[in-house]
């Protein structure tokens, strides 16, 4: 494993974490391009976590999953 760099597996897939060139943290194997935000994003993101979580149940039905037309 390289430094700055992890590698989860989550249902099956492949998640790469990686420290990107500017300091951010990049999420590769999510779609054709990685989810790059900074540390405090993150960290944000991730505080609200359980809200994002209620708020895909709530509209669940108006939401679209990949391969899905919208």
């Amino acid at each position: 494993r390289k430094k700055g760099q992890k590698v989860v597996v989550v249902g099956g897939r492949k998640l790469t974490l990686r420290v990107s060139e500017k300091g951010a943290v990049s999420v590769y194997g999510l779609g054709r391009w990685p989810v790059t935000l900074y540390r405090e994003q993150f960290l944000a993101l991730l505080g609200i976590a359980t809200d994002i979580v209620d708020f895909i149940g709530e509209n669940e039905a108006g939401l679209a999953a990949k391969g899905e037309a919208s």
